[in-house]
């Protein structure tokens, strides 16, 4: 939303005076065109990306800082510019989000030993072992490896795309009112690789739902049925990064 996310939280925690007791967590994010640049001008550029931030913020440092939508985890602008922020107190752990091949991505962030956190793609479409591709078991190893390691998972399109991308599922796929989120919300939260999530609501209705499942992770009953009859349409109508 253009930094309107950053100034409407930033807005809040100055409000409320909360700042020592909530995480703050933000990206800085480099399009295509501007990652080809030399490497002083890409350092210099992300650094100035995470300055605006602050000022958003209303804050002088953030929890996590995630390098967004990378393509590799070894660019060393980048390093530079988080190591820097790092160690002058602005940024308190290293983040990087991804939605390539996240199994890769996350064996290469265990090798570097730079970044503490990742901001991975995980949701009951994905991760059914039941659903025919491929990735699945080798992208589970790598969540628990990374996990083992000390990198913390921050789920991602936890609900399976309940927000967009409804254009193209198939006919018959359940609407999105039907979704059992609480459900999907607890499926992916019930891995212990998993460290938390980012739900989605835009409703204070959805919102409670969310944290419902939060306090309480078991399935209710309906929950449970929901699961076991709607897994293989979810599949169908979400990227599972078969890569087909």
């Amino acid at each position: 939303q253009r930094g309107m996310n950053e100034r409407m939280v930033g807005d809040v925690i100055q409000q409320l005076g909360c700042r020592d007791e909530v995480v703050i967590a933000t990206k800085v994010f480099l399009k295509e065109t501007q990652r080809d640049v030399y490497a002083p001008a890409i350092k210099d550029l992300f650094l100035e990306r995470f300055a605006q931030s602050l000022e958003r913020l209303k804050t002088n440092r953030v929890d996590i800082l995630y390098y967004h939508a990378a393509r590799e985890v070894d660019n060393p602008p980048i390093l530079e510019a988080l190591a820097e922020l790092k160690k002058a107190g602005q940024v308190r752990f290293c983040g990087v989000s991804f939605h390539g091949d996240q199994a890769a991505m996350l064996d290469e962030m265990r090798r570097g030993r730079f970044f503490d956190v990742a901001l991975v793609i995980f949701n009951a479409a994905l991760g059914h072992p039941e659903i025919a591709h491929g990735d699945e078991p080798r992208l589970i190893r790598a969540f628990e490896a990374a996990a083992d390691s000390g990198i913390g998972l921050v789920a991602m399109k936890t609900q399976c795309g309940g927000g967009g991308g409804w254009a193209q599922r198939p006919a018959g796929y359940p609407e999105l009112k039907d979704l059992d989120h609480g459900a999907l919300l607890k499926w992916v939260l019930r891995h212990p690789f998993i460290t938390t999530a980012v739900p989605g609501y835009t409703t204070f209705e959805q919102m409670e739902v969310d944290l419902a499942a939060g306090r309480d992770l078991e399935y209710t009953p309906a929950e449970k049925a929901f699961l076991q009859r709607e897994r293989i349409r979810l599949a169908e109508s979400f990227c599972i990064q078969c890569h087909q």
